[in-house]
């Protein structure tokens, strides 16, 4: 009897077993009939133990998965243990998705532009309104209709004269237009501006919309007249504006 007893006392006493590599415990309860509690911890007590007391409490808390086998079947438990391997497997990707969300949710609310670049398009925006508005365009078809040619001969004459840097297309909305200011009434280039205004600014390297800004506003360099309107009345000072105009921007004030 004595022996018997100290049997039963030393299989209750065992908490771990090992299972394919996990530590696998029994619960020390006294189980119902039919079932069984299962308790599958990530690491090994035994090495956990021989760490200093000052690393194990340093350590974040690991909680223990559980399985309660009740009414399950071998294999079921079996699945289940397989389960919770394959959830810890998942963790730490769920964590860098979890983590990639929140950081798309803060960068949302982060200005990615400047103030200062917003009110430069906004300008930029107004400058192009105003040019299409109030300044006027062509487009291959109505060019071909005042020249009277076909509206390929019109392309292959703006294809032409942009190569020469004798005149300047810009797009919008997908459409390239002609800024009526380098043509005549009657759809032909406008010499004096084509020379003195169009060649020089586009072989600078000014691109077409601030081109066409420039030469057809005020400028303080002409005591606040338009560039287009005095190339055709002065060519020796058109060609002073023109030329501090080109300095200026390679060389601007405080540069």
């Amino acid at each position: 009897m004595r022996g018997q007893k100290l049997g039963r006392r030393l299989a209750s006493a065992a908490a771990t077993k090992t299972v394919a590599g996990k530590s696998l415990k029994t619960s020390s309860e006294a189980p119902q009939a039919g079932t069984t509690r299962v308790k599958v911890s990530t690491k090994s007590v035994s090495a956990d133990r021989k760490k200093p007391a000052r690393e194990r409490n340093n350590e974040p808390t690991q909680a223990l998965e559980v399985v309660d086998s009740r009414g399950l079947g071998a294999d079921e438990i079996q699945r289940a243990i397989d389960y919770l391997a394959s959830l810890r497997d998942l963790r730490p990707a769920m964590r860098t998705h979890h983590r990639a969300q929140v950081e798309a949710a803060l960068l949302s609310n982060v200005k990615l532009i400047s103030d200062a670049t917003q009110k430069q398009a906004a300008r930029s925006a107004g400058v192009r309104l105003r040019l299409l508005e109030e300044e006027g365009f062509e487009t291959f078809e109505s060019l071909a209709q005042i020249r009277r040619i076909t509206e390929s001969s019109a392309r292959t004459w703006v294809s032409r004269q942009r190569k020469a840097s004798l005149l300047f297309t810009v797009e919008y909305d997908n459409k390239v237009l002609i800024p009526k200011f380098q043509l005549t009434e009657e759809g032909k280039l406008d010499d004096a501006v084509s020379t003195l205004v169009t060649k020089p600014l586009l072989e600078a390297g000014v691109d077409p919309w601030t081109l066409w800004a420039w030469s057809t506003r005020p400028t303080g360099l002409l005591s606040d007249q338009i560039p287009a309107e005095v190339a055709r009345a002065n060519k020796r000072r058109i060609q002073k504006a023109v030329s501090t105009y080109i300095a200026d921007r390679k060389f601007p004030i405080g540069a």
